[in-house]
């Protein structure tokens, strides 16, 4: 009798786990379509935007439409290339074993959970926002694009534990670039919706915001490298802070030398603190091997 009561126990539980691992593969999968669908509604949807164009205006053009001193140089916008073809780069390596009979073990899709798929929703709801001029409508699909994005960020603990060098380059990389666009981005989306609105500034005057803005933008910068030593977030913001100068030093420009000084000397603050974190990843590198 006691033999076959530990044999219900061990069958029990063997079928308990076997169930466990079986609805574990099962939300896996799910994740994992989940990320394919919405990422390629993302990018139709983007691409759409321009090629239709949606509501009869490109994407860039709508900028233009609403002008203020943050908005950066047209060419500063082309990053959305290499953020969809990371974007592709993290979906095909999330993916690789979605129609296989063996399984990869891929903790972080069960640490990102829903959390991409809600993001790239938004984005695509985020641009037929903007692209009928719903400015408020827009911010809040950022902010939830800003949310969804950091709490990723946060989730893969970029910065703070180690991982593959597949998952670095195929994950955290997308994740930190795609943050450090989308940070700049947030800033420049609430000061075009304020723009609409007639903010009259608090009386201090659209320099001195921009000039405020810019600097935000450059300490989000400096506390990801210090921080995390995120270099490709770093990277991103330096690219937003060079649109801004250039954006602001280009002939027929009204001239803001406060401006432009501004995001002058935070790209190279920005900067030296890539080289610092640069070496200090190095001198680190240097002293497990040795």
């Amino acid at each position: 009798m006691r033999k076959t009561a530990t044999s219900l126990k061990t069958n029990s539980r063997q079928i308990f786990l076997l169930e466990a691992n079986m609805k574990s593969e099962t939300t896996k999968s799910l994740f994992q379509a989940g990320n394919i669908i919405s990422a390629a509604v993302m990018i139709t949807v983007n691409a759409l935007a321009n090629l239709l164009p949606i509501a009869g205006r490109r994407t860039g053009e709508i900028s233009d439409l609403i002008p203020n001193l943050f908005v950066p140089a047209g060419i500063t916008f082309s990053i959305w290339g290499p953020i969809y073809i990371l974007i592709t780069m993290f979906i095909i390596f999330q993916a690789r074993d979605l129609f296989s009979k063996e399984k990869k073990d891929m903790p972080f899709l069960s640490g990102i959970n829903w959390l991409l798929i809600i993001n790239f929703i938004a984005n695509a709801c985020w641009i037929i926002s903007w692209h009928y001029l719903q400015t408020a409508l827009s911010v809040c699909f950022m902010i939830i694009i800003l949310g969804t994005l950091i709490a990723a960020y946060q989730r893969l603990g970029i910065g703070t534990s180690k991982a593959p060098m597949s998952e670095t380059i195929c994950v955290r990389i997308p994740v930190s670039v795609y943050l450090g666009w989308i940070c700049v981005a947030t800033i420049a989306n609430i000061t075009a919706f304020l723009v609409t609105i007639g903010w009259d500034t608090a009386g201090l005057g659209e320099v001195f915001w921009t000039v405020a803005l810019i600097i935000v933008a450059a300490c989000i910068a400096l506390a990801a490298l210090v921080l995390r030593k995120d270099m490709a977030l770093g990277l991103v913001v330096i690219w937003a802070l060079a649109g801004i100068f250039i954006k602001r030093t280009s002939p027929g420009m009204p001239a803001v030398p406060e401006v432009s000084f501004t995001a002058l000397i935070s790209l190279l603050v920005v900067g030296a603190g890539m080289v610092f974190t640069l070496i200090r990843i190095l001198s680190g590198r240097r002293q497990k091997s040795a």
